[in-house]
């Protein structure tokens, strides 16, 4: 693998413009080298903004053609099993939006492969490792918040912020 990594996103949806594009197009690792989209002109627009040399309608192609290293599976939850598999099977390391499959099966399915191929394959879902989470979790475990029925959280975040404006 080169030294920054050649990154596809599949999906053109706000979370891929207010999160995924900006935070690839800002990390020093990571160079976004195509994007893809049902709608070509919203993909177009995407890679536009964020200075993306590839767009494509079909993910097939830019799975072929697009000389990726990894990919980003950003598309609506029934298409995530086949667009992660087709990845897989060309040795591409996948980050998939949750939910990661539809079932317990397909998530197997997509881990062996991965493992087959000796590449990874993730998930957005790190809200769960939270200091904030894991404090609450271990209240409800050790019987102090007793049986939660309902439960509300907000979280205020900067999502897609310059990397360069961040503190250390």
């Amino acid at each position: 693998m080169s030294e920054r990594v050649r990154v596809g996103v599949i999906g053109t949806s706000r979370i891929v413009e207010n999160l995924h594009l900006p935070g690839l197009a800002n990390h020093p690792g990571a160079e976004l080298t195509a994007v893809c989209g049902r709608n070509q002109e919203r993909a177009g627009e995407l890679a536009g903004k964020f200075d993306i040399p590839k767009v494509y309608a079909d993910y097939r192609k830019m799975i072929e053609e697009g000389e990726l290293e990894a990919v980003i599976v950003a598309t609506p939850d029934d298409l995530h099993h086949s667009m992660v598999m087709e990845a897989l099977d060309v040795g591409m390391h996948v980050v998939c939006e949750k939910p990661l499959a539809l079932n317990v099966a397909q998530a197997q399915e997509m881990c062996e492969k991965a493992e087959e191929k000796g590449v990874k394959n993730m998930a957005f879902f790190t809200n769960r490792w939270s200091p904030q989470r894991r404090y609450l979790r271990e209240m409800i475990d050790e019987g102090y918040v007793g049986r939660c029925l309902d439960a509300h959280f907000y979280l205020f975040a900067g999502f897609g912020r310059d990397l360069a404006t961040l503190p250390p």
